[in-house]
């Protein structure tokens, strides 16, 4: 450990700035690629990406997800949000009002009556339903394309 030590401060101050060093250390590039690349390495978070998506369509919530999941799929809005491990249809909720609205997963899971780590499971196993049926993927692309009329 102490040959590595020795090895990587040859050279160089201890006190240097780490971004600096990063930007030095680039391998290949001009000045002009590597202010490209620190413009688009800024850090997103899930909060960041909602809030783009919220800018969309700033009139969206997880209501309207019921209400257009009710009115696709011919059920009612309790039926909907009913906490029951055979209601097949939360999932989906889930999924949409994921992708859809800017809440925190934690806020998503309130919504449909679930911990944000269900929501969360629930979520990513619909994803793999969507990718599986065809079916399933019809019935979301109807539902979207009713949210983006509201």
């Amino acid at each position: 450990m102490a040959r590595f030590n020795r090895h990587y401060n040859e050279g160089k101050s201890i006190n240097k700035d780490p971004l600096a060093e990063f930007n030095r250390s680039l391998a290949a590039g001009n000045d002009v690629f590597r202010a490209s690349i620190k413009s688009k390495a800024r850090p997103v978070n899930n909060r960041e990406i909602r809030a783009e998506l919220w800018s969309e369509n700033p009139a969206l919530e997880p209501d309207h997800i019921s209400e257009a999941m009710a009115r696709v799929l011919g059920i009612s809005f309790e039926q909907i949000r009913r906490p029951k491990r055979s209601n097949h249809f939360r999932p989906m909720g889930v999924y949409l009002t994921k992708k859809h609205c800017p809440l925190e997963l934690k806020a998503v899971g309130a919504y449909w009556k679930m911990d944000y780590a269900a929501a969360s499971i629930a979520a990513k196993r619909f994803e793999k339903k969507i990718a599986d049926d065809p079916k399933i993927a019809a019935a979301v692309n109807q539902i979207e394309t009713l949210l983006e009329k509201i």
